[in-house]
């Protein structure tokens, strides 16, 4: 057979016809030119770069019959035997197929010999990283003290499996992988020298598909002229490679853009009957929105249809399609077939695209930094003022919902005032603020909204901070002093039946009593202890003692009840303290009334195993009771029904905090 494949006939035969190795060839190069040469050189790099080439190359400069030097003739006798594979002096060795420390110890032991026609005996190593490591630890003396007239050249793609003792005796050299563009000019050439026509566009998909290696480009050149007879063409080289024309990709994004799954299903179809490899076109998809976004980035690009395509997306739709393309290749191996993993890739990819709709506006200026207080009666003709200043349309729907939340949830809205800027402002009137955590099935469009709206919802500013609810009227805040330390939220678990020590904290903001009179040391009791706890001024453990009890007047004395799961609280100096706090209280309310009766008081603590309900489970009963008012004030609000509706939005109670 006389044909000679493209790879093996276009092999460099000196450093002036390597491609892409340039800094490689000059370190060669100028060891060469002043004869300081290494006894071992380590060649890595992946597979068609020239690690072998060069070793060769090196070989001949290192034999040349004209003189040691970096162009060797290649005419004489032993730079031709070299190119041919035969020379006497260059033992070139597979070590994937001679790993034993047998083939290792016999090759070394004709080192010592003189080469019979060179001047050096050239050991070509090739895949190095696999042989055993016995082999390696025969080699390690000779590859750091070899003859003078031997010298050692490795060649490996896995360097990082070479032991360490082997990569510090060696001069080593990573060989980088070729560029596009170098491959495309270096196969023009040859296509030229070879006299065969092509299109310059075919050769595109076979420098990609080279991925880095030359090798591989001329294989793949080499299996298109044999495919394509005698001219090269671009369909005929995509056909080959099962790859497609990037027009498709940009059909496909354009259908993505204008939401047209028909049209995106039909020009999948188009392609299916090239049966392209599906992993290959997910690649060219994925590379087609890299240009995009670089071309965004940069703001210039050679090709003018990417450019006009580029300014049609935005830049983080583009970063949201990569991200979930880049994805849905991963998975695409796991798919039933590899066309509906494709099709379900960019189904996706439109099902998450960010919706744009109409959003009316009813904010006052920003700057105005006032309350505004919205009720059901507003709400409408709010929408139509709102509607009419900003030329935007609502739809039917969208204001049946707001009007009917309106008019159905009147007494929730009136409690409701909304704050129309970043700022804490808020009334003199104690109140309970509710942050609204909404989660939606939905996490994209839900941002989207967010972000494209420009103008508020109906009837709500355009930096909504918090609602607040207003106390009862019967209420009344409790004092500065804080009956609970912590601000976690209350567990649901009720402790009223197990009476077990309630450690629950619970925001100031749901401390709400009935407003009553100072309580006399008399009247005292199990109902209204909770009240006496408020009056005191206690903290810490001793707090949360007066919280796990109850207490009652008889006798007398001041009968105080307290669990035994808080006695640990009760040291001496604790309880000393209590005392003294309870009977300074007293006594000062007694005298404001001019009554000496209870000057001298006597408490009495004991310790008891059960209790009916404490000051404590009182809290806790209140604070999931107001958790409950403000959940069902917010399910009644117009904007979250509307986020319900519309984006089948959840509110989570344990999201709601008090404050």
């Amino acid at each position: 057979m006389s044909y000679q494949v493209l790879a093996r006939k276009w092999r460099p035969k000196s450093f002036e016809q390597l491609v892409g190795q340039k800094q490689t060839a000059k370190a060669l190069i100028n060891a060469l030119e002043t004869q300081r040469l290494h006894h071992a050189y380590l060649f890595t790099g992946t597979r068609g770069v020239g690690k072998t080439t060069i070793a060769r190359i090196l070989s001949k400069s290192l034999n040349c019959e004209t003189g040691l030097s970096s162009n060797p003739c290649g005419e004489c006798s032993s730079c031709i035997e070299i190119d041919q594979g035969n020379f006497v002096d260059l033992m070139e060795i597979d070590a994937a197929s001679k790993t034993k420390v047998e083939d290792t110890r016999e090759l070394l032991d004709n080192v010592q010999y003189r080469p019979t026609r060179g001047r050096y005996k050239v050991y070509l190593i090739d895949e190095v990283h696999m042989l055993s490591g016995h082999s390696f630890n025969a080699l390690l003396k000779t590859l750091e003290e070899p003859p003078p007239h031997v010298v050692f050249l490795l060649a490996t793609t896995d360097p990082q499996k070479l032991p360490v003792t082997v990569l510090s005796r060696c001069l080593q050299f990573h060989l980088r992988r070729m560029e596009q563009p170098q491959i495309i000019e270096h196969l023009s050439m040859i296509l030229s020298a070879e006299q065969i026509d092509f299109e310059p566009e075919c050769l595109v998909p076979i420098a990609k598909g080279a991925d880095g290696s030359m090798r591989d480009a001329l294989s793949l050149l080499d299996q298109a002229i044999a495919y394509c007879g005698d001219k090269l063409e671009l369909v005929s080289v995509l056909e080959m490679l099962g790859s497609i024309d990037q027009s498709y990709c940009q059909n496909l994004l354009q259908a993505i853009q204008s939401n047209d799954a028909v049209k995106l299903m039909a020009i999948i179809q188009e392609m299916s009957q090239y049966s392209p490899d599906y992993l290959e076109v997910m690649s060219d998809w994925l590379s087609l929105l890299h240009q995009l976004a670089v071309s965004q980035a940069t703001g210039n690009s050679e090709n003018d249809s990417i450019n006009e395509l580029a300014q049609s997306i935005s830049a983080a739709d583009l970063q949201l399609y990569y991200q979930l393309s880049l994805q849905a290749k991963k998975d695409l191996p796991y798919a039933p077939h590899p066309r509906q993993g494709f099709e379900m890739a960019l189904l996706r990819v439109m099902a998450f695209r960010p919706q744009t709709g109409p959003v009316v506006n009813h904010s006052p200026d920003p700057a105005k930094k006032k309350l505004i207080s919205l009720s059901a009666s507003e709400a409408p003709e709010s929408t139509e003022k709102s509607s009419a200043d900003n030329q935007q349309t609502v739809s039917a729907d969208q204001s049946r919902l707001v009007e009917a939340n309106a008019n159905a949830n009147s007494v929730s809205a009136e409690k409701l005032h909304l704050v129309a800027d970043n700022s804490n402002q808020f009334d003199q009137t104690p109140s309970a603020t509710v942050n609204k955590n909404i989660s939606t099935n939905s996490t994209n469009q839900a941002m989207q909204l967010a972000t494209q709206a420009e103008e508020p919802i109906v009837g709500y500013p355009s930096k909504l901070q918090s609602v607040k609810v207003k106390p009862l009227a019967e209420e009344r805040p409790f004092k500065a002093s804080s009956l609970i330390e912590d601000e976690q939220i209350v567990s649901q678990k009720t402790p009223i039946e197990n009476n077990e020590l309630v450690e629950m904290p619970v925001d100031e903001s749901v401390r709400h009593y009935p407003q009553i009179a100072d309580i006399k040391l008399q009247d005292i009791s199990a109902g209204n202890w909770h009240y006496v706890v408020d009056q005191l001024n206690v903290e810490g453990n001793g707090l949360q003692v007066l919280l796990n009890s109850l207490a009652d007047f008889e006798k007398d004395q001041l009968v105080i009840k307290y669990l035994d799961k808080v006695e640990h609280f009760l040291t001496e100096n604790l309880l000393q303290s209590l005392v003294a706090q309870i009977k300074h209280h007293f006594q000062g309310n007694d005298a404001s009334r001019s009554d000496s009766n209870n000057t001298d008081i006597k408490i009495n603590l004991i310790k008891v195993d059960q209790l009916a309900e404490t000051p404590k489970e009182k809290l806790v009963l209140k604070h999931q009771a107001a958790i409950e008012d403000a959940y069902q004030t917010l399910m009644a609000d117009p904007c979250l029904l509307k986020l319900k509706t519309e984006l089948s939005g959840t509110l989570d109670r344990k999201s709601i905090q008090l404050g």
